[in-house]
């Protein structure tokens, strides 16, 4: 409830968001799943995907938005992780 600086609120996101996502990024094996990625590739990847799959009310991609404004960010980012695997694992028994 206190006022923060931009400095105070950027090292919260990388400590609150950012270093556990990569974590979870790691631990699924995302990397080996997408190679030539680094771990802030695949961040920024399956945030942006969020946020387009939100701004043109696609919500069979990335979950309901709804759940996902309710849900903690590092579990939305866990549920992306999963559906990202899903759709490439489909895609490659498919194709």
């Amino acid at each position: 409830g206190e006022p923060i600086t931009y400095q105070q609120a950027a090292e919260a996101w990388y400590d609150m968001i950012y270093t556990p996502a990569i974590q979870i990024i790691a631990e699924r094996g995302a990397l080996e799943r997408f190679p030539g990625r680094t771990p802030a590739d695949m961040f920024i990847w399956i945030w942006r995907r969020n946020q387009e799959s939100q701004l043109h009310g696609d919500t069979t991609n990335l979950g309901d938005t709804t759940d996902s404004v309710t849900r903690q960010p590092l579990e939305r980012i866990k549920g992306w992780l999963s559906q990202v695997f899903r759709r490439k694992a489909g895609r490659a028994a498919s194709g």
